[in-house]
């Protein structure tokens, strides 16, 4: 069973993420991952992070933009680590 469009997705946050909307953000109409994406990329813009790019993890392991978010999902967004 997949997420329908007014259910909630709770995503947990990290790194600057969290220093810009907190720890967890709770969205609606998000059906996959590419849905995720769109709506926090908007909720960043908002608070001045423009294009950033977003890693999404479902349940431990780094999904496709196609994956469709199931109600049981834990889901964490992270940004690209760098560094050496």
């Amino acid at each position: 069973m997949s997420f329908k469009g007014d259910d909630i997705v709770k995503v947990r946050l990290f790194a600057r993420f969290r220093d810009v909307l907190g720890e967890y953000v709770e969205l609606e109409n998000v059906e996959t991952v590419k849905d995720l994406k769109s709506h926090l990329q908007a909720l960043f813009s908002a608070k001045g992070l423009d294009d950033t790019a977003i890693l999404i993890a479902i349940n431990g392991s780094y999904v496709d933009d196609d994956y469709e978010i199931q109600p049981d999902d834990e889901v964490v967004a992270f940004p690209p680590v760098s560094g050496g």
